[in-house]
């Protein structure tokens, strides 16, 4: 259980870490070299990532037999709730190397950070709405209608 919870203790970290470093013109989205904390925060969120979907993997291989968590489809709810918080970061990254590589161009009034992270956000944005659909099937209110979960 620790290690599936210790991303929901070490990303606010990271976060605030981020707001401390970006403040001190350590933090630079998208810049990878040693001197910048953008590198490091990016290696400790992908590990920690990384470490809760191995974790809640392995907990669902060991309970996935239980006949009243199999009646409430954990599976898809797993997977849909994890593939946001994987390509989100993935997003993320692969658009921030494509920065730093030259590949995104700088708008008139806007930065390359700027433009990075508008970027993020707006396929973020767009990337909710369907899954806010997908979700409204996953996590139907069908399932509670005779209590947590009617039991046959």
């Amino acid at each position: 259980k620790v290690m599936i919870l210790q991303y929901s203790l070490i990303k606010p970290i990271t976060a605030i870490l981020t707001i401390v470093l970006y403040a001190r013109d350590d933090y630079n989205a998208g810049d990878f070299s040693a001197d910048q904390g953008f590198v490091y925060i990016t290696i400790i969120n992908n590990t920690s990532v990384m470490l809760a979907l191995y974790y809640l993997l392995a907990f669902y291989h060991a309970t996935y037999s239980n006949r009243m968590l199999k009646q409430g489809r954990p599976l898809p709810k797993f997977i849909s709730v994890k593939l946001i918080i994987f390509f989100a970061f993935w997003q993320t990254l692969t658009i921030d190397i494509m920065n730093s590589l030259g590949i995104l161009s700088r708008s008139v009034s806007l930065d390359e950070g700027e433009v990075t992270v508008g970027l993020s956000d707006l396929l973020l944005c767009l990337e909710m709405a369907i899954v806010s659909i997908v979700h409204s099937w996953i996590f139907s209110p069908k399932e509670h209608q005779h209590g947590f979960f009617e039991l046959v």
